[in-house]
């Protein structure tokens, strides 16, 4: 037998591994914006959320998930379905929209421009599932005038949302609920602050 014609069936069988591990389907993810109760005071006219601040580690496409100590898990398949900062961003500022009715909440980055709105800061330094079984979202919040410097309120910002199972889905949700647990701390904080007639 020739030795070309023997190294072709390995040939065509390592091609079709390569094409399998090619075609594994990517699975894509966003967060949903929950219902939240409107705190007592009556809130300012407007409100504008700037971007939230994420760790380099979390703010990339593929979900990532705490491991044991300091490893991150990062699934490859799983994904999310825009940017992961600009993800929170959005969901963040729905979530105050349902939760402040008399405000208006625009996000960095719209095109529509609220001249007198207080500005809302947002850092978080954790927002992913641990490797205890929840997800935990952790960070501060600021809010301020604009073209002011000093800051009006500061609100800690902490939620642990238990798992009821370790797959995507339900580490998504539970991180949705986070966010909005997040949104109800920050809509009180806003609450208090009617703003400038």
């Amino acid at each position: 037998m020739s030795p070309r014609i023997g190294r072709r069936p390995a040939i065509l069988a390592g091609l079709g591994l390569l094409s399998a591990c090619a075609s594994a389907p990517s699975r894509y993810y966003q967060l949903r914006a929950m219902p939240g109760a409107a705190p007592s005071g009556a809130g300012p006219a407007s409100l504008q959320l700037r971007r939230v601040g994420i760790p380099g580690s979390l703010d990339r496409a593929a979900i990532v998930r705490g491991g044991d100590g300091a490893r991150l898990l990062v699934a490859e398949d799983d994904l999310w379905a825009e940017p992961f900062g600009d993800l929170v961003t959005r969901v963040l500022a729905e979530d105050l929209r349902l939760r402040l009715p008399g405000t208006a909440v625009i996000a960095e980055g719209s095109a529509v421009d609220l001249a007198g709105a207080l500005i809302l800061e947002v850092e978080l330094g954790h927002f992913e599932a641990t490797g205890g079984g929840s997800v935990l979202l952790q960070g501060q919040a600021g809010l301020r005038r604009r073209n002011e410097a000093a800051t009006l309120a500061v609100q800690p910002l902490r939620s642990e949302v238990p798992l009821p199972s370790p797959d995507v889905p339900a580490v998504v949700s539970a991180m949705s609920t986070a966010l909005a647990q997040a949104a109800d701390a920050l809509a009180a904080m806003v609450g208090r602050f009617p703003g400038r007639a």
